[in-house]
């Protein structure tokens, strides 16, 4: 047999192969389409209002009224989008009316989400969840991302045993179907919050009230419901403003420390350099005791423009004076990355060659009595050195 029959033989041998391979690919992939077809047929308005109506009943003591219900398979493939529409969790206002009678400081606040015959938990105008329905098959709920539109809170506790958000029933029946739900592996992705959210807490135990609006929100990361761990935690939020209450016995917030990554941009406008533009970055790790009035940052990595900053920071309000004890340094930075930096608002600094490195360190140790600042080697903190 001759080399060229061989090669015929082994072409032909090769394309029957393709033709074999692309039609298994073919067919895998129209019914894999006349699956995604199915179910998005499959989950109509009408059995997924069914559905939200049968878990609400069994999961929740009060009322949850929408407009609408909406399922894509195709709006973020490869996950199933679900949506619903002017979404309402109301109870009856008989409920907590007891405790109508109660004097307290912020009745205006108390009374919002209150009706006459019914009180709201939460309103939203629209609320869009997408999920990866491979990871439901495999038994695991990943939920890659979630956004409330316009959401409403009030959020109201009376006592230590009486709080309008305990409604909830978690702790599903043995024989309940959809416990399963509550069983699988939980991860989420994103959450954000948009248009405007707007929330209201009081705590009429305590005389303690606030509100909390913001434009827009939004936190990125992992959230694993079974270990209870959360990872890559990205957090965002735009315009946000607060106001409160506080009783003189009540602890305002309660944090063993808080991480802060901040980026912007400053613009300084040169009559004779023209506008410049200086980025800025700054993290740390911010540690607040409200009992003893100690407020400590540590980890301090900070950047002005080519400049990078380390550094440390103290303050005690602990007695009728405030210490403030800091401590920031540069160290190795190139001379040659700044003037090339600024260069282009100030000319001349191009024409300065050189690799010499600058270092520098600052300290600062303050205690300021009654308003008049002092600062003396001998000057100590209220807790110690």
């Amino acid at each position: 047999m001759t080399d060229e029959v061989k090669e015929e033989r082994e072409g032909k041998g090769r394309s029957r192969a393709g033709k074999w391979l692309k039609g298994i690919l073919l067919a895998f992939l129209g019914l894999w389409a006349v699956v995604i077809i199915a179910l998005q047929l499959l989950l109509s308005s009408a059995f997924l209002t069914k559905v939200v109506n049968r878990l609400a009943d069994r999961y929740v003591d009060g009322t949850v009224t929408f407009s609408d219900v909406k399922a894509s398979m195709f709006k973020s493939f490869p996950n199933l989008n679900v949506s619903i529409g002017d979404f309402s969790l109301t109870y009856p206002h008989d409920r907590f009316a007891a405790y109508d009678s109660v004097a307290t400081v912020s009745d205006s606040l108390r009374n919002l989400g209150r009706g006459t015959e019914m009180d709201t938990l939460a309103h939203f105008d629209r609320l869009s969840v997408s999920v990866n329905y491979m990871d439901l098959i495999r038994k695991k709920l990943n939920i890659r991302h979630v956004v409330l539109e316009h959401p409403r809170v009030f959020a109201h506790r009376y006592d230590s045993t009486a709080a309008n958000w305990k409604m909830f029933k978690l702790e599903p029946k043995e024989s309940d179907s959809d416990s399963t739900l509550f069983s699988m592996p939980v991860s989420v992705g994103k959450v954000s919050l948009a248009d405007r959210p707007f929330a209201v807490f009081t705590d009429l135990a305590d005389t303690l009230s606030g509100t909390l609006h913001f434009k827009e929100m939004s936190a990125k990361g992992h959230y694993d419901a079974v270990d209870r761990k959360l990872s890559r935690v990205n957090f965002s939020m735009d315009s946000l403003f607060v106001a409160g209450r506080l009783p003189s016995d009540t602890l305002a917030l309660a944090l063993d420390h808080l991480g802060v990554n901040l980026e912007s941009k400053a613009y300084l406008a040169l009559r004779s350099a023209g506008r410049m533009e200086i980025p800025l970055s700054a993290s740390c790790e911010f540690t607040p005791d409200f009992q003893k009035k100690l407020f400590e940052v540590k980890d301090l990595k900070a950047s002005v423009a080519t400049i990078d900053l380390t550094g440390e920071g103290l303050v005690d309000m602990s007695l009728d004076s405030m210490y403030v004890k800091a401590d920031v340094a540069m160290e190795d930075e190139p001379v040659s990355d700044v003037t090339k930096y600024f260069g282009e608002n100030f000319p001349v600094l191009k024409k300065l060659k050189t690799d010499a490195l600058l270092s520098a360190d600052g300290h600062c140790r303050r205690l300021l009595r009654q308003g008049v600042r002092q600062a003396s080697e001998d000057v100590r903190p209220p807790h110690g050195p």
